[in-house]
């Protein structure tokens, strides 16, 4: 069984972001910890799929990943997003 690659023609996202690579520090190592996102990322920058059960528990551990309200009103949409129309997965394009 083969698998093929597509090239993107183009990539519709959201004006508003979800969180930053660079400042949600503690989000970011909880997420590369738990789902090992950030393994093929060039630089901070590129596609990738994060599973909404991933993004359910780190919006539990909100306090605890020192969140902000903002950040975690964006994931939760996401979340919903996620669940309604793309099978249980949010995909993020970081630039």
């Amino acid at each position: 069984m083969s698998v093929r690659a597509y090239r993107i023609k183009r990539i519709d996202y959201c004006q508003n972001e979800s969180f930053n690579l660079w400042h949600n520090t503690k989000l970011t190592e909880f997420l590369q910890d738990e789902y090992g996102i950030f393994d093929n990322l060039n630089e901070g920058e590129g596609i990738f799929e994060i599973p909404t059960s991933i993004l359910k528990k780190a919006v539990r551990q909100a306090k605890k990943l020192e969140l902000e309200d903002w950040v975690v009103k964006q994931l939760q949409k996401d979340i919903e997003w996620g669940d309604i129309k793309n099978s249980g997965y949010v995909s993020y394009y970081c630039f």
